[in-house]
């Protein structure tokens, strides 16, 4: 069966963006590379959920070789296609976008600890308050929620995502993995990218239901500078 997958090499690409922080260089960040293959949706996840999740994975590996972790993506996002010019803007807090399984332990967005396992990804925004002023360059999240705890595919409430995300580390605060915009126009539709700060992204595309695809750039190392 392996003879037969379909297998497409991304290394690392060192794309430095606009914004207010330090540019850093590939040379800063660790050599790891994305595969993308096909792999069967883990039974981890409820049947509901792995129906809607494409057998197509993305397989992260870190620069020993050593596979970090396998991304599913959904197989199709339930916007309009009017929507994408909106980006994020156009996804409702609580959307299901993945799922992912870690085979090492992961530090997340703000340093917490995730367990190796399976857990899905749904979108959330940060919420505009005192507490989460100049904790991150974007306001835009995937949050990891327990395999085992979630049902369904529909959009999540707000309130019951961050209490669900908050068992993938065993704390109140949601398991999160930033999102940085998505890069239009590159090479590759799937690809790791350097960013400011020392932070690497998994950069991806879902196609949408209304036609055309939206993009999403996941940060897979990198952290918060806020204490």
């Amino acid at each position: 069966m392996l003879a037969h997958r379909r297998l497409i090499i991304v290394t690392l690409v060192g794309v430095v963006g606009v914004v207010c922080w330090a540019s850093v260089g590939v040379a800063d960040l660790p050599k790891w590379t994305v595969r993308v293959t096909e792999r069967t949706v883990p039974n981890d996840l409820k049947a509901e959920i792995q129906a809607v999740l494409s057998p197509t994975t993305l397989e992260v590996r870190d620069e020993n070789g050593q596979v970090v972790a396998h991304f599913w993506r959904r197989k199709e996002l339930p916007l309009k296609g009017k929507e994408l010019a909106d980006g994020y803007a156009a996804i409702p807090e609580g959307t299901l976008i993945g799922a992912v399984q870690w085979l090492q332990p992961w530090s997340d967005y703000r340093k917490q600890k995730v367990k190796p396992g399976v857990y899905t990804l749904r979108f959330a925004r940060q919420p505009m308050d005192g507490d989460h002023m100049g904790t991150a360059p974007y306001n835009e999240f995937l949050l990891l929620v327990p395999a085992a705890l979630d049902e369904k595919p529909e959009p999540l409430a707000v309130d019951d995502l961050h209490t669900l995300s908050g068992k993938s580390v065993g704390r109140k605060h949601p398991s999160m993995m930033l999102l940085f915009p998505y890069r239009k126009g590159t090479s590759n539709t799937t690809q790791l990218t350097a960013r400011p700060q020392e932070h690497l992204t998994l950069d991806f595309t879902i196609p949408v239901n209304g036609g055309g695809e939206l993009g999403f750039a996941a940060t897979v190392i990198g952290h918060t500078m806020a204490e």
